[in-house]
């Protein structure tokens, strides 16, 4: 699998709250002042209906925290984001968007952006950065490889409201996860092309542990006459690894201290969601849009368009009186910027998904017999070739272990088209994005944490 680029990082957490039993192995009464949320295994997210970007796995080491507001028969509310307990992830997290190498506490610590308009800003880098052979093409008509990708957490979510909720049952360990605002930064130029892959952290002999003992270098990427490097910012020079690629040719380690060229002008993708540890599931439905791809003639598909803008939607409910469609840019069309929306490009849309992992895979005669990943599809309204209503499930679990929390949780949620028709077709955009986060929840005790 691909590591996951994108995905959901944060600082200290906080107030202390009365009422409930706490798990603290010195106080059994003591409640926590917040919790570390740490990336577990089993972490994926799959991206648009092609299956091109699924299965993509979880960064090891990835954090964020949560400050604790109040808590109610065993039952903790939180918010975030926070920095993490330092003794869980050192890294801080708290970076500016459009230079990551700086730390920041507001958007005036930050440089403006180097490429396209708009205002500095510091976020919390969640997945640090990732290279990714993306092809696109110049405006000359050449194909090139390479992009860079990062998700980040808004210090606050919409009319300055928390980016993160939820509650954590200290007892039973259950997690619902309300609200989490994670969105993608891809380093896409706004011409169809990308600036290029990742700087690489290199020589850094302790990965992970806060100290930059690396040196910032252009990739050295498998053939330079077809691969680009994005261009490194000035000053970008020591770093500490956050991450390494598991792709052949784009292995190296990768560091939030090696800033990738983020352009300011294009909206970055969101991946937002609720997570639930008693598991997930999403289903198509009658009133789901009709696909456009002609291989899913009389089909539903799970997402589209609405036809009155350029939002995602999974059923006209959705469109405030309008239609949600299943293509890119409804009303174009064949035009080559609108992408008609397809189930997979499985054969006959059969597509073996397991619950348990979270994906699928299936055979494509459209590429040439490969294995590619998949959803499952309807090949007849709502139903699959046996009659079944096609879903997508997850299953959730909760448990404690020496005052850690484990939980499994999933989500799902429609995905517009980005501003790229190249990236649309690659992708499957419009289309479902689905999420499996697994976390490991280490609760912190000191007084006045995130504050």
């Amino acid at each position: 699998m691909k590591y996951l680029v994108w995905l959901p990082v944060l600082m200290w957490a906080g107030a202390a709250c009365g009422g409930g039993t706490g798990v603290d192995p010195n106080d059994n009464n003591k409640i926590p002042t917040g919790f570390t949320f740490e990336t577990a295994d089993g972490t994926i997210q799959s991206i648009g209906w092609t299956g091109a970007f699924h299965g993509i796995k979880g960064a090891p080491k990835t954090s964020f925290g949560v400050r604790v507001t109040t808590c109610d028969a065993s039952v903790c509310q939180f918010t975030g984001p926070v920095a993490p307990d330092p003794m869980v992830d050192p890294a801080q997290h708290q970076r500016c968007l459009y230079q990551t190498s700086k730390t920041c506490n507001v958007d005036a610590d930050c440089p403006a952006p180097t490429l396209g308009a708009g205002p500095a800003q510091c976020v919390y880098l969640y997945d640090p950065p990732l290279a990714e052979p993306i092809s696109s093409k110049t405006p000359a008509g050449m194909t090139v490889i390479g992009a860079c990708a990062l998700t980040y957490i808004p210090l606050h979510g919409p009319g300055g409201s928390a980016s993160i909720k939820g509650t954590l049952n200290l007892l039973s360990g259950e997690l619902n996860i309300d609200q989490l605002i994670v969105l993608l930064e891809l380093n896409s130029v706004g011409d169809g092309t990308t600036a290029g892959v990742c700087g690489a952290c290199m020589g850094d002999p302790s990965p992970y542990d806060g100290k930059k003992d690396g040196t910032c270098m252009a990739s050295p990427v498998p053939d330079p006459t077809k691969v680009r490097n994005d261009p490194l910012h000035a000053g970008d020079l020591k770093c500490d690894v956050n991450r390494y690629g598991e792709i052949p040719g784009f292995n190296y380690g990768y560091s939030m201290d090696c800033s990738p060229t983020f352009n300011s002008s294009l909206p970055p993708t969101p991946f937002s969601g609720s997570f639930s540890s008693s598991g997930f599931k999403i289903s198509i439905t009658d009133q789901s849009p009709k696909c456009v791809d002609p291989s899913f003639s009389g089909a539903n598909c799970f997402c589209g368009t609405c036809s009155n803008s350029t939002a995602a939607c999974a059923s006209d409910a959705e469109c405030n009186g309008a239609q949600c469609v299943a293509s890119s840019l409804p009303g174009a069309g064949s035009a080559a910027s609108n992408i008609p929306v397809g189930g997979n490009l499985c054969d006959n849309g059969a597509c073996n998904w397991i619950p348990s992992a979270g994906i699928g895979s299936c055979t494509s005669a459209k590429l040439g017999g490969m294995t590619v990943n998949c959803y499952p599809s309807a090949t007849t309204g709502s139903r699959d070739a046996s009659g079944n209503v096609v879903s997508i499930t997850a299953p959730g679990s909760a448990m404690i272990t020496e005052n850690v929390y484990y939980a499994n949780t999933a989500s799902a949620r429609c995905t517009a088209a980005g501003p790229t028709p190249v990236g649309n077709a690659q992708v499957g955009l419009p289309g479902l994005t689905f999420q499996k986060r697994n976390f490991r929840i280490i609760p912190s005790y000191i007084p006045g944490f995130g504050q």
